[in-house]
């Protein structure tokens, strides 16, 4: 069977290799921190790994002390880099396992024994896992290689009880010769490589979604752009829970006159005004989105045209209250609002932009800084759908 040394360099070995793919990963795209924390868990898991395999030609405090404490190190990072793909915030409670080895090895009466070094690394270690599936679990996020990690943690957690258990039932008084070493090494890799599969998958997924959330998102002002608007209306108009959606088309009044006045970057910055503005009238639930230049559009579900006119409204109310103050001082914004309704399960998207932008342009023509609503359309078409 392979010794214990061997095996700590084969994993090693192993374990950087991924390191150094996930680093690769992560410079291609910074943004995934994910990538990075994982990077960072298996540099720290490899470097531990080498220490304790050297055990016997290094000086113990290195071998024992810092190679375990490294090990228990690359657990909390990879805690964060679980953190970090489901959007949360680093806890200090990822710190647990180091410090509960760390703290046992205070004791010197205790950090004599092999047996006790060997369960109290594996109660870390379980803690670890532990921590790992409740982060999954408690996450708001749910995909395949979710589920999948959380059952690999579970199993972790009672893989690292049963080895905790054999070494209480068969202490060791040595490690590097302890006839169930090999058993322990063997299922204490197999955990964690499955981790590192398994994580991979989940870092794939997330490094998907990134790419997808990007791709949907204006850069100027991070609302939704006209792609990200139309994959989310199919949705919307699905699970509406109301019979009617509707569609607010705005247009920023005077925008070619604001830069020219102004200037180009404050004209931008009207533009994030208005959609920071938009945005925080809206629900959770309801789309909003930047078509392009000084046009917006938000498709909400709602049980009446009034309804759909009463947030345009308080949209335009918001706007005039919250001022735009730049360095050339206050900006006047305004928009002219076009409303459209029809019932949900007919709606297109293209005919309520269509119908929003033409109610939108007579919005401009009766002066601009006003609210038009295609109310006779949305009557006519609850008619037709009653019938």
């Amino acid at each position: 069977m392979l010794d214990l040394v061997t095996g700590f360099v084969l994993f090693s070995a192993a374990v950087a290799t991924v390191m150094a793919v996930l680093l690769y990963v992560w410079l291609r795209n910074r943004r995934h921190y994910g990538s990075l924390f994982w990077a960072a868990a298996f540099a720290s898991l490899a470097a531990g790994s080498l220490l304790i395999g050297a055990r016997g030609q290094i000086a113990d405090p290195l071998s024992i002390h810092l190679g375990n404490a490294l090990m228990l190190l690359g657990f909390a990072l990879l805690l964060a880099g679980i953190a970090s793909v489901n959007r949360e915030p680093l806890r200090l409670v990822f710190l647990l396992p180091l410090g509960i080895w760390l703290v046992g090895m205070a004791a010197p009466q205790f950090a004599g024994s092999v047996a006790f070094r060997m369960v109290l690394y594996h109660e870390a270690a379980l803690v670890a896992y532990a921590l790992m599936a409740w982060s999954l679990w408690r996450s708001r996020r749910r995909s395949p290689a979710r589920l999948m990690l959380f059952y690999l943690s579970c199993a972790s957690v009672a893989t690292s009880a049963v080895i905790i258990a054999a070494v209480v039932l068969w202490p060791p008084e040595d490690f590097l010769t302890y006839r169930l070493g090999p058993y322990v090494l063997i299922a204490g890799t197999m955990a964690l490589m499955g981790t590192v599969l398994v994580g991979g998958r989940l870092l794939n997924e997330d490094a998907d979604v990134t790419l997808t959330v990007l791709a949907e998102t204006d850069d100027l002002t991070g609302v939704l752009n006209r792609r990200g608007v139309t994959r989310r209306f199919a949705a919307l108009r699905h699970a509406a829970g109301q019979p009617l959606v509707g569609v607010l088309m705005f247009d920023l009044d005077h925008f070619k006159r604001i830069n020219d006045a102004h200037g180009h970057a404050v004209g931008d910055q009207a533009l994030v005004h208005f959609a920071a503005v938009a945005r925080a009238q809206l629900r959770d639930g309801d789309i909003f989105g930047r078509l392009g230049g000084e046009e917006f559009c938000a498709i909400l579900a709602v049980s009446s045209a009034g309804e759909a006119v009463a947030v345009a409204e308080r949209i335009q109310s918001a706007l005039k209250a919250v001022p735009l103050v730049t360095a050339a001082g206050h900006v006047g914004v305004t928009v002219s609002t076009g409303v459209c309704v029809e019932p949900a399960g007919g709606a297109t998207l293209e005919a309520l932009l269509t119908a929003a932008d033409a109610a939108m342009y007579r919005a401009k023509s009766r002066g601009r800084d006003c609210i038009v609503a295609d109310v006779a359309r949305a009557s006519r078409d609850l008619r037709r759908a009653a019938g």
